[in-house]
């Protein structure tokens, strides 16, 4: 009874500053656990707190115009032409599209697939809008050179710009066989003079030893370099090829600065005639002589070093040539080998391969391949 009395004659002023004394301890006491919370925070996930100090940090700094290298997933560098291949690169992980260009060349024309998108026979030097995709087919079409070089460029446009934000650029070189000897065809416009030989018939040795016979031209105009062809050194105790070479000469210019570049083509399988003329049949046929036929083309622009050749013909015949004279620019080596008969059925294979110092690309520097022995 005497505690209610006290408590009945305490007055509202007296109440006051306990109640403001508790209160302003809760809000001491509150600030003090936000703030051990919070360290507790970042020491249990430092990381998120870097990841997010780093992703505030780009979103302050981002320049939508500021161009960055899209990178390249895949992709060709030489192709033929009528033939279809794919360009992909890697997604940079921002909303936006993706355009295609190429660079003008005469005579060439691309059909241009990206996803539900195609536009065949594009035009040159303008962007054509690829979406979203991160790949597209070319199919290139070459009708005046038998090499052409076409530049190209990739670019990435994030969402409501006008700038490109990445960009890729590369080159893919287009073959066109069936223009083969059009390069070096003599016109009266661009006074390039081609000259053919004719390889007197090649009796083969006894022993059979590699024999080499040097070509002379029939009515020389110039006065090109004559190649020499060095005698070829026997590896194994088997019958050798008797080599039978054709140069095809023009008027080349070579560029101090520039770059040699030795392309090995296949230009088939056959026979040689009594008159030494090479008969492409694609055959190999039990008992009989063969040949194998193929090209050393420098489509560089700079002259090549000397260069040898070697290999393995039908009926496992091991070859290797001595050194033979530089290549000019577009200057271009036809050369025939001769084969014993092959004596027992089955699959028969063939490698040539070219040598030489200082080559801008050693990827086209071999042929291989295999043919089915017939009756």
């Amino acid at each position: 009874m005497v505690y209610m009395l006290y408590m009945e004659n305490v007055t509202p002023d007296q109440k006051q500053p306990v109640i403001k004394a508790l209160a302003v301890a809760g809000l001491v006491g509150i600030i003090i656990f936000a703030a051990w919370l919070a360290i507790q925070i970042v020491q249990v996930f430092p990381s998120a707190a870097s990841s997010l100090a780093s992703l505030a940090n780009s979103v302050y700094t981002y320049n939508p115009e500021q161009s960055s290298d899209l990178e390249l997933a895949s992709g060709q560098t030489m192709v033929n032409v009528g033939e279809p291949f794919t360009i992909s690169w890697k997604n940079p992980k921002v909303v936006g599209v993706y355009t295609f260009s190429y660079v003008c060349q005469d005579g060439i024309a691309i059909d241009i697939i990206a996803g539900e998108k195609k536009f065949f026979t594009s035009e040159c030097d303008k962007a054509y809008e690829l979406g979203t995709d991160t790949a597209l087919s070319l199919t290139i079409a070459s009708e005046k050179n038998r090499f052409a070089e076409i530049p190209y460029t990739i670019s990435f446009f994030r969402t409501n710009t006008t700038v490109a934000s990445a960009t890729y650029n590369g080159q893919v070189t287009v073959v066109n066989s069936n223009l083969f000897a059009e390069a070096a065809v003599a016109t009266s416009t661009s006074g390039v003079i081609e000259e053919e030989t004719t390889v007197t018939p090649v009796e083969e040795p006894e022993p059979e030893v590699p024999v080499v016979v040097t070509p002379e031209p029939i009515h020389p105009v110039i006065e090109p370099t004559t190649p020499v062809v060095v005698p070829v050194v026997p590896v194994a105790l088997k019958p050798q090829p008797v080599y039978v070479p054709e140069y095809i000469y023009e008027i080349p210019v070579s560029q101090a600065d520039g770059q040699a570049d030795l392309l090995v083509s296949y230009l088939g399988l056959g026979i040689v005639d009594v008159n030494g003329t090479f008969i492409k049949t694609e055959t190999i046929t039990k008992d009989v002589a063969g040949a194998l036929q193929f090209s050393v083309h420098n489509i560089g622009n700079k002259t090549s070093e000397d260069w040898t050749f070697s290999g393995v013909l039908p009926g496992d015949v091991e070859f290797a040539s001595g050194e033979q004279n530089s290549l000019l620019p577009n200057e271009r080596a036809v050369l025939t080998l001769k084969f014993k008969a092959v004596i027992d059925l089955g699959t028969e294979s063939y490698e040539v391969s070219v040598d030489t110092n200082k080559d801008k690309n050693g990827a086209n520097n071999t042929i291989s391949g295999a043919k089915q022995v017939t009756r």
